[in-house]
């Protein structure tokens, strides 16, 4: 996203009451060169109440952490961390990485006193000894520690199994209604697992914010989300383990 861009977003948002602004959409922040300057336009404008880094910690420098000490108390990193049981075992189960850096990394946040949390991410080569391994290295340092199954990026890596028939009445996550994906030209799209954004409902460029929420495409959307019209069977959510489906009628 370039700089304009996202200014201009942050004077379309301004004014709304946000809880949290995500600075990615599966990827690593810390791969965006301008994610300091970001966090400063968002930190003086005081759009909202915390700005949440999702990182798996390798990509981050001392020099970068340094940058963001002025915005320390607005900041909260949640480090993905699947096992610290060996690099090896890191790099199977992270498929590619240095557990090292990760670790050096994730000490430095500390040690700056850095909000973290960290979600042990779990797929189908982790182990319960993965898991002991992270929180009995953290536990103590880090208040908050989740383990989380990992989730395919839906209609990119669609696992069959998951593809769900009825008619669809919400979803566990609630992300339709709680919060904004909005993409690097400005697109308003349904939800982070929309990896190919193929549920566009509006541009907040072009369009006010009350005005994209309230347009026809996005009551199409919600309508199907929520049962009161029956999804397609190619509907981005028919393929989402968050989906919540009523019951088949006897």
């Amino acid at each position: 996203m370039s700089q304009e861009v996202f200014i201009q977003l942050l004077d379309r948002l301004a004014g709304l009451r946000i809880i949290r602004i995500s600075l990615n959409h599966y990827n690593d922040p810390f791969m965006d060169r301008l994610l300091e300057q970001r966090v400063t336009k968002i930190a003086r404008r005081r759009l909202c109440q915390r700005i949440v880094i999702n990182t798996n910690a390798e990509p981050i420098t001392r020099k970068r952490m340094e940058a963001l000490l002025p915005y320390r108390k607005l900041l909260d990193f949640n480090i993905n961390l699947p096992t610290v049981v060996s690099a090896e075992r890191y790099h199977t189960l992270h498929g590619k990485g240095e557990l090292q850096r990760v670790v050096e990394n994730i000490d430095s946040l500390l040690e700056m006193k850095f909000s973290v949390r960290i979600n042990i991410q779990k797929n189908m080569y982790s182990t319960e000894e993965d898991a002991r391994s992270v929180m009995s290295q953290y536990k103590k340092r880090v208040p908050y520690i989740d383990i989380r199954e990992s989730n395919t990026r839906l209609n990119l890596v669609l696992e069959r199994d998951v593809l769900k028939s009825g008619r669809l009445v919400g979803c566990a996550w609630d992300r339709p209604t709680r919060f904004l994906h909005i993409a690097v030209n400005g697109d308003l799209f349904l939800c982070c697992q929309d990896y190919f954004k193929r549920t566009v409902f509006g541009n907040l460029l072009r369009s006010p914010l009350d005005e994209v929420l309230n347009s026809e495409q996005r009551r199409k959307y919600l309508d199907y989300i929520y049962g009161v019209k029956d999804a397609p069977s190619d509907f981005l959510c028919r393929s989402c383990e968050q989906a919540i489906v009523s019951p088949a009628r006897r």
